[in-house]
């Protein structure tokens, strides 16, 4: 009744020098919402003064429960001027990196639809099909051989000349890439030689600049039997009067059976001298590139993509693959055996990684062309099911041979984690480090595009974009936004648990926390940077690793494990979404789902972190105390 018309008695004032602690445990007990209240004896013991059953369990060498570490420490709660901050800190960060970044999408003018449709037509002209494949894929990336040839022209980079290329595939089978781990095919993958399979690349202005084509066994020979070159340089936007023969600068496909090249310039891009070379099988056009003085427009289409196999090594398979699914489940079993295992956190986790991978299969189903049938083989007896089962069973095993040993260790860092997987996701504790590690996340990404950014403008760093492969997958559909963010959630937790075996590893070797999290500091970044340093420039290398990983590391021992995994997520995201503040553009609403995600994730955060507590204040209390 009292909840329903009147408001608390604080304790303290009806008794004098009462304990603040005891005070807040009492008015914890009373919050009016009951799953606001203590879960548990075991919290309010740990927030009482001296009641620290953590503290007891470690000192007695023993290694503390789940329950125990979820029920250990305060409640967590922050002040309303404290969250407003964290909300603010995490807007201003997600305004940063899209403000930065945006620019570099401006010279996306065409829709998907319009580029989709605008493939297909060109394709029907070439004569190469009487009716196009049912199956297809499209997408946009970079090509990678023009951004390596802007990064060492400074007069390219400066005209803001463009890597960005649209592209559309058929096939008459369902388009499935070679790995089982990449959910959607590429413009080379699976590759592309079999009958009845095409390609055609545009320019983000609708402009022809690549065609590959196999026609069918089925398809006869063109009625004029000369190819009409004319078809495919209206295509390319080009005047074919404005270019002269030339000789064959590259060899041509194996289907081509007439091919001819033209030499001239290309009107859009300064007058640049290029020369056009084109292919026919049996006068129906079936290929087309340009060829620059850096390479050609077709570079993804020029060579098969390295058979997977070429490129293993039996250090990697042992020291990436083989060695960590044994340990997994050596120690796990004997973690489960002796009784330390926590089961159900790790079905908890399993499952969540399960549900992950398989949003990535249904973000990447046409439904259209394969049918629900098909779909639904995929996802529950197929492909689909068997990626989402693999990666769901390791992280079983992975989570219950790591997390005895990081309870027993550094138990505090899994407190507010113990009680998001045990259920309890309204703790505030658990919306305080969700909130810190958004904040950190966003922060982490928008330090790293500002220095990028800081970095073009003083000449330290040869990086024509900011915009990645995995951003312009994003801006396909909105589809395949969901798809980055499921990949993000699959993948979060497991990067993190990567870097925290690498410190646990060294600890138990160096038995020093401190000098354990120092060397992985020092090696992870030197490493991420050998990595990124021959894209980005040492520079930006150095710079963005140094920000990362000592984050990432930082705020995991500072904040805890789901601050980190958050942060991490955060950071997946944000490097998978199209930054945009323009939300006129045709992309705005691919920029505004990881956004709302982003900006979801802030505000749950911060309200949980709450506890209860009102924003701006409780009126009504205010005034029966005075």
């Amino acid at each position: 009744q009292m909840h329903d018309s009147a408001s608390v008695t604080t304790p303290s004032e009806l008794v004098r020098d009462l304990d603040p602690a005891v005070e807040r445990m009492i008015v914890h007990c009373l919050e009016r919402d009951p799953e606001l209240r203590p879960p548990s004896a075991y919290a309010v013991l740990g927030a009482l003064p001296g009641g620290d059953p953590l503290a007891a369990a470690l000192a007695a060498g023993e290694t503390p429960s789940p329950e125990l570490v979820a029920n250990a420490g305060d409640r967590g709660s922050l002040s309303p001027l404290v969250a407003m901050a964290c909300v603010g800190a995490g807007l201003l960060g997600i305004a940063m990196w899209a403000g930065i970044i945006g620019p570099d999408f401006r010279v996306l003018t065409q829709p998907t639809q319009v580029l989709s449709v605008r493939a297909t037509d060109i394709l029907g002209k070439t004569g190469s099909f009487g009716k196009l494949p049912g199956h297809s894929a499209e997408g946009f990336d970079l090509n990678q051989t023009h951004l390596k040839h802007l990064r060492s022209d400074a007069a390219e980079r400066k005209e803001h000349r463009s890597a960005i290329y649209y592209w559309r595939r058929w096939s008459p089978r369902t388009l499935e890439a070679t790995s089982i781990h990449q959910e959607n095919p590429a413009i080379d993958d699976p590759p592309l030689f079999a009958n009845g399979q095409a390609t055609v690349l545009l320019d983000p202005a609708g402009r022809l600049i690549g065609l590959k084509a196999i026609p069918p066994d089925t398809m006869s020979a063109a009625a004029s039997g000369a190819p009409n070159w004319n078809v495919l340089f209206a295509a390319a936007g080009l005047d074919s009067a404005t270019f002269l023969p030339a000789p064959l600068p590259r060899p041509v496909p194996t289907v081509c059976d007439t091919a001819a090249a033209w030499a001239g310039r290309l009107p859009w891009a300064g007058g640049e001298p290029v020369v056009i070379q084109a292919g026919a099988s049996r006068g129906r056009l079936v290929h087309f590139t340009i060829v620059h003085d850096w390479g050609t427009s077709t570079a993804a289409l020029d060579s098969l993509r390295a058979d997977p196999s070429s490129t293993l090594d039996w250090t990697e398979f042992i020291l990436y693959l083989l060695l960590p699914l044994v340990a997994s489940v050596y120690f796990g079993a004997r973690n489960l055996k002796s009784g330390r295992g926590d089961r159900r956190g790790a079905t908890r986790i399993a499952v969540f990684v399960f549900l992950m991978n398989v949003l990535e299969a249904a973000f990447t189903t046409r439904l259209a062309e394969d049918g629900l049938l098909a779909a639904g083989w995929d996802w529950f007896g197929g492909r689909a099911f068997g990626h989402s089962l693999m990666h769901s069973v390791t992280m079983w095993f992975a989570y219950v041979a790591l997390e005895p040993y990081v309870r027993r260790l550094w138990p505090r860092i899994l407190v507010s984690w113990a009680r998001l997987v045990s259920g309890r996701v309204r703790d505030p504790l658990v919306g305080r480090d969700l909130l810190i590690g958004a904040v950190a996340g966003t922060s982490f990404a928008a330090l790293g595009t500002l220095a990028e950014f800081a970095a073009r403008q003083l000449g330290f760093a040869r990086i024509p974009t900011s915009v990645t492969s995995g951003m312009l997958s994003s801006m396909t559909s909105i589809p395949i936004t969901g798809l980055g963010l499921a990949y993000a959630g699959s993948v979060c937790v497991l990067n993190v648990l990567e870097t925290l075996v690498f410190v646990l590893v060294l600890r138990l070797l160096l038995r020093r926390t401190w000098l354990a999290i120092a060397i992985s500091v020092v090696l992870l970044a030197t490493t991420t940077a050998f990595g990124t340093a021959p894209s980005t420039g040492w520079f930006v290398a150095i710079l963005t690793s140094v920000v990362f990983f000592p984050g990432v590391i930082l705020v995991m021992m500072r904040f805890g494990l789901l601050a980190s995994v958050t942060s991490m997520f955060v950071g997946l995201v944000m490097g998978s979404a199209v930054a945009s503040l323009d939300l006129s553009s045709w992309y705005a609403d691919r920029t505004l789902v990881s956004m709302a995600v982003l900006v979801a994730l802030l505000a749950y955060g911060s309200a949980t972190a709450l506890g209860g507590k009102p924003i701006f204040g409780d009126p009504l209390r205010e005034t029966s105390a005075r």
